[in-house]
């Protein structure tokens, strides 16, 4: 099941699912990988007066982004992925001072006990990142009062996963864990903040995958250019 709704409604999906990629695939021997080539992102600040003090600090200078892709790996029968690095900059051939910035990204997660489990529900918000509901709800839900909140349940297939984010840069680790393997469609969030005087956004990615290969040994697949989405948004009105 793949639903996108908004605020008090529920985005369902699963860490990986099966993805066919048409566009932006890059072959390897034993496998290949699609990264979509444009997507289109949601804006979480609320066009309205009512403005709190901390929205207010930031809210003349920067608008936000929600966005989601899927960076699909799909290997040849018997190779096997052990190790999946995916990294992201943001407009990294643009003027530095006007290149929008990674706020949060989800997964940020890593797992390395195989009892140990994450189903649940989780929040995108603006101001507060990447949050489980039960937090957001406690120490940030009845404050925010100028942004959309995005909610959506997540239970992870693949438990052992590293990221971060610095800037405009950021990472994620998928790592193979006993007979899971990290393959199929990698669903990848984030939370963008652009300068206003930014108008458009995309991101570069470097994507790296070790697998076995059918028979004997080892190899790395090193996935670079062209590997570029454009990033679509819509404009908040700053009231």
């Amino acid at each position: 099941m793949h639903q996108f709704v908004m605020n008090s409604e529920i985005f369902y999906s699963d860490l990986l699912f099966p993805a066919e990629p048409t566009k932006g695939i890059h072959e390897f021997k034993g496998g290949r990988v699609g990264i979509p080539s444009r997507i289109l992102t949601r804006n979480m600040i609320k066009d309205t007066k009512e403005v709190d003090s901390t929205i207010r600090e930031w809210k003349n200078e920067y608008d936000f982004h929600y966005g989601e892709l899927q960076i699909a790996l799909d290997l040849d029968e018997g190779y096997r992925p052990e190790f999946v690095n995916i990294r992201g900059t943001m407009n990294p051939r643009s003027d530095p001072n006007d290149r929008a910035s990674i706020k949060d990204i989800f997964p940020h997660t890593k797992f390395e006990d195989k009892n140990y489990g994450m189903e649940g529900k989780f929040v995108a918000s603006a101001s507060a990142g990447f949050q489980q509901e039960e937090i957001f709800s406690s120490q940030f839900g009845s404050s925010i009062h100028s942004e959309v909140v995005f909610t959506f349940k997540y239970k992870p297939t693949i438990p052992v996963i590293e990221s971060g984010a610095a800037g405009e840069t950021f990472f994620w680790n998928f790592r193979k864990n006993g007979n899971q393997f990290p393959t199929g469609g990698l669903e990848l969030k984030m939370i963008i903040e652009r300068p206003r005087k930014t108008k458009s956004m995309y991101v570069e990615w470097n994507v790296l995958v070790s697998y076995k290969k059918k028979y004997m040994g080892h190899k790395t697949a090193n996935i670079k250019d062209p590997t570029i989405t454009d990033l679509a948004f819509t404009e908040s009105i700053i009231p």
